[in-house]
């Protein structure tokens, strides 16, 4: 109980955390566009060495996701998602994948015991969804680089 109360509470607080962020690093004013952020080399480069370290023993060293996904576990718990375009990743805008790195690497953190969210910077997290975006076709970056402008155009409202 204590366990899924600590995942809860930290998700909670990542998610504020984010948001927050999202809105402040926004400095254009409300006519700017948003647009995909460019996927610099450095930043992919930085965010695939991130990936194959602390996501792809889950989520597949090609963005496959866990074997049986969608389905659960044995024990219940969800089966990692895939990144690529089968799964839902590019359904979120950038504020939203944010936060489900975060709570995506405390909740390894606390099964296995290693490095924790916040041993990971903004630049880790930015990092690496640059590089998954990065392996998506262009139309993917597009539909999701909607998801931005709409989230923003909400948020502006």
């Amino acid at each position: 109980m204590r366990s899924s109360l600590h995942t809860w509470l930290v998700a909670g607080l990542t998610w504020t955390a984010a948001a927050g962020a999202y809105l402040a690093l926004d400095t254009r004013g409300p006519d700017a566009s948003v647009d995909t952020p460019v996927l610099s080399a450095t930043l992919i480069r930085h965010g695939g060495e991130f990936y194959a370290a602390r996501c792809a023993s889950c989520h597949g060293v090609s963005l496959e996701g866990e074997a049986g996904w969608p389905a659960r576990k044995a024990d219940g718990s969800a089966s990692a998602p895939p990144h690529d375009i089968r799964g839902h990743a590019w359904f979120h805008n950038d504020a939203e994948l944010s936060e489900f790195a975060r709570m995506c690497l405390a909740m390894n953190a606390e099964m296995t015991g290693g490095p924790d969210a916040p041993d990971a910077s903004e630049e880790d997290i930015r990092s690496v969804i640059a590089y998954i975006k990065s392996r998506w076709p262009s139309e993917i970056q597009a539909r999701q680089a909607e998801r931005n402008r709409a989230t923003a155009r909400l948020v502006g409202s």
